[in-house]
């Protein structure tokens, strides 16, 4: 009898004043794992809505070095609305975005230049008539302005 009271009654004591917090092994409050995080969903599209991306650029982007005053002309796989492309320019510039050479290319121009270095022009998810750009696309442009030539400096 006094093993049976050893093996049950001593353990389900310990038990009590464990789950009362005034015994115990633990500190502080029992916590319960966390899950892991799970990856966010790429976006998608409703049946039917046509993903529209931007399949061409330029001038190409080969980490070339361009006038500040460069157009960029993006086109994409469906036709869009000029007015609906949402851009965002960083550094901040004021731009003009207007229709390009073929229905589904749109012209973006620095309101007066571009900031000098790299600038990033950034497509954001938007939607058209014709489907819905879905992942955002971003341009890399490099400015400058070339070298002054040796025979001009001469002549000041």
């Amino acid at each position: 009898m006094f093993i049976l009271s050893v093996f049950i009654v001593v353990p389900l004591i310990f038990l009590l004043f464990d789950s009362l917090g005034s015994v115990g092994i633990r500190k502080g409050p029992r916590t319960i794992p966390t899950a892991i995080p799970t990856p966010s969903p790429l976006p998608t599209l409703p049946p039917g809505v046509p993903e529209v991306s931007v399949i061409r650029s330029s001038p190409v982007q080969d980490g070339q070095q361009y006038l500040p005053t460069q157009p960029v002309e993006l086109t994409f796989s469906n036709s869009i609305d000029p007015s609906r492309v949402k851009i965002e320019v960083i550094p901040k510039t004021e731009i003009e975005v207007r229709a390009g050479t073929i229905g589904s290319s749109i012209v973006i121009m620095p309101a007066r230049t571009w900031a000098t270095g790299d600038t990033s022009i950034i497509v954001r998810p938007s939607e058209f008539s014709t489907g819905r750009l879905i992942r955002p696309y971003t341009y890399l442009l490099r400015t400058g302005l070339p070298p002054t030539p040796a025979y001009e400096k001469e002549n000041y």
